[in-house]
């Protein structure tokens, strides 16, 4: 498979599996960011049931989805997979200044282990922010419309202590068998 062919020779194998779950989709667009994962934001054929119409979609490949030249294991997908279950369960709440409360939780609607590809909720903090806050942000609210990005970070903090917790117990399993 030739570097350019391979975005939509994936896109294609992405959407064939999506085809196969409640997340079929309409249209696969590219996100951009990232360097190792294929992602793309899924506009779904069927709305769930709780009316969400857009998941965002991770693929994993054995190489970088920027620079396919450079391997990567596709393990981590399966870390992240485990971390964000995981997560959602105990999802981060912080009340902050006025009584508001923040809560940040990543919803993983499906992982498929066996073709490294996990779908998510397709919410952004640029996306809440704005139908959430004025803009330009007057002086009053600039303290509260900074705070989800403190409770994010908690978030991706706690991520990050989940994975090490995760990848620690894998070690420990495989080392001790």
């Amino acid at each position: 498979m030739s570097t350019q062919d391979a975005p939509n020779q994936i896109r294609q194998k992405v959407s064939a599996w999506l085809n196969t779950t409640p997340y079929a989709s309409s249209l696969l667009e590219p996100v951009a960011g990232g360097q190792a994962n294929f992602t793309y934001r899924a506009h779904l054929i069927r709305p769930l049931d709780d009316g969400t119409t857009e998941a965002v979609v991770k693929h994993a490949e054995p190489y970088m989805a920027r620079h396919p030249a450079n391997a990567v294991t596709v393990n981590r997908c399966d870390v992240e997979g485990e971390v964000l279950s995981e997560l959602f369960t105990i999802p981060i709440d912080m009340a902050q200044s006025r009584n508001t409360a923040y809560t940040v939780r990543t919803r993983p609607y499906a992982y498929d282990a066996e073709i490294k590809t996990l779908v998510l909720n397709a919410v952004d903090l640029k996306t809440s922010s704005l139908n959430h806050f004025q803009s330009p942000t007057p002086d009053y609210l600039r303290k509260p419309a900074q705070e989800p990005g403190k409770v994010l970070a908690m978030y991706i903090v706690k991520f990050g202590d989940t994975t090490r917790e995760i990848v620690q117990k894998s070690f420990v399993q495989e080392y001790s068998e």
